[in-house]
């Protein structure tokens, strides 16, 4: 089997809207893509927008991995002391 080969670079998005440091991340993310001749790969937690997902596709990313959490898990309280 042969090594995947790819640049990926973590997302932050908001209320659905990817945040701006997402896509000065995709630039350069861009750029060592193409000088390596792989993909870039955008992953994002949560749900984003349809239009947040045409953006990012015109912004350069190859493919766009969403994780989404549909239950928040609740941990116990734990005393440290």
């Amino acid at each position: 089997m042969e090594a995947y080969q790819g640049i990926g670079i973590f997302g932050e998005q908001r209320d659905g809207v990817v945040q701006v440091i997402s896509y000065k991340l995709l630039t350069r993310g861009r750029q060592l893509a193409d000088r390596k001749k792989v993909a870039l790969i955008a992953v994002m937690l949560g749900r984003i927008s349809g239009k947040s997902v045409v953006e990012l596709i015109k912004r350069g990313t190859d493919r766009i991995l969403l994780v989404s959490i549909y239950q928040e898990l609740k941990l116990p309280k734990i005393s440290l002391q």
